[in-house]
């Protein structure tokens, strides 16, 4: 009812023109105020340097404002134990996997991984082997793709002998 009655007050030409001609005096006097406050305030600092150093350096050093996180359920938190919890929530949530509606693909990928696996166990890994002899001379150093670990037992006087088997 109380809604009502203002739209219809507000409908009225005559007390919109006064609404808006008091409206428009309050802004012209707020902002004469807040001059007013800003030279008084000035004055009062511009008696020592003193004053002036702490003026300018207060106005210089706002510290920034503490924005909020929107938590999952929507509302807005400002506590640092909250922030670190919506924080840890979205790195969970972004090393998560993502969901994957294809179960067949699923599956394959499942057995072609046991494949793999099972033939790695029955046969071993395919890894190529060097074959090269280390010479146990420190003179000979530089030895075609040796590894370094062969390099440093080579300076020490021992052969090692990596032909294929």
């Amino acid at each position: 009812m109380r809604g009502a009655v203002y739209s219809l007050t507000i409908r009225c030409p005559t007390t919109k023109s006064q609404l808006n001609a008091l409206a428009e005096k309050i802004s012209r006097g707020l902002a004469v105020y807040s001059e007013y406050s800003w030279l008084e305030h000035i004055a009062s600092a511009a008696e020592d340097w003193n004053g002036i150093h702490r003026l300018c350096r207060r106005l210089a050093n706002k510290p920034a404002p503490i924005r909020p996180l929107l938590a999952s359920d929507g509302t807005i938190r400002y506590r640092a134990e909250d922030r670190a919890e919506i924080f840890a929530d979205h790195l969970e949530m972004q090393f998560s996997p993502n969901p994957s509606d294809n179960h067949q693909q699923e599956a394959d990928i499942g057995q072609r991984l046991a494949d793999i696996k099972r033939l790695e166990e029955c046969y071993g890994r395919n890894e190529p082997e060097i074959s090269c002899t280390v010479p146990a001379t420190p003179e000979s150093r530089v030895v075609n793709n040796a590894p370094r670990s062969f390099l440093s037992t080579a300076s020490r006087g021992k052969s090692y002998d990596c032909s294929p088997r």
